[in-house]
């Protein structure tokens, strides 16, 4: 009963010795709310940003099929990557098999980039930004044998450059395309 009776009796002289911290307490958690939401705010108009995309295979002294591979009634072959959202990694498999009577090296890589804007206009004429997308994949590098075959793992990954982003925004960019080369190297 008596440490109740001094609290309220104490709480008031605490508040009146200390009212300036508490003031300055309660400001600086005021500010910080308000900063969370100002920036939760803005980064919603971020939140729609990304492109769907669609990549079409091309190969040297390989095979590659199955996976997350589409093949088309002309049997061309592509993968459809979805809706990548820049500086997050998407990720699409395959199988590569040699067609080459020697031991053989891949390479992989991007060509031939178009950005589509929502009208369906390619405006990669305009982008500044010197690595867009990037691709890499699980391949270790090893030889493979005639006739030999991996399953490997293809990653896309868009930039986060703040460029890039403004870019995107101010061509209304809606859509990517590129083929992706895999050429065998003789070892």
């Amino acid at each position: 009963m008596l440490c109740q009776r001094n609290f309220h009796v104490r709480f008031p002289i605490f508040l009146r010795n200390h009212r300036k911290t508490i003031l300055l307490i309660l400001f600086v958690s005021m500010m910080t709310i308000l900063l969370n939401v100002v920036v939760s705010i803005w980064l919603s108009c971020f939140h729609d940003l990304h492109i769907l995309s669609l990549g079409t295979i091309k190969v040297i002294d390989v095979k590659v099929y199955d996976g997350d591979i589409i093949v088309t009634q002309d049997q061309k072959q592509y993968i459809d990557w979805g809706t990548v959202h820049p500086g997050l990694p998407v990720n699409r498999s395959l199988y590569i098999k040699s067609q080459s009577n020697v031991p053989i090296t891949l390479n992989v890589s991007i060509i031939n980039l178009r950005l589509l804007n929502s009208d369906g206009e390619d405006v990669t004429d305009k982008l500044l930004v010197k690595e867009p997308l990037s691709l890499t994949w699980n391949y270790s590098g090893a030889p493979l044998n005639p006739g030999q075959e991996i399953y490997v793992i293809l990653t896309i990954r868009a930039s986060t450059d703040p460029q890039f982003y403004e870019y995107l925004m101010y061509n209304n960019v809606q859509e990517f395309r590129f083929d992706i080369s895999i050429i065998a190297k003789e070892q």
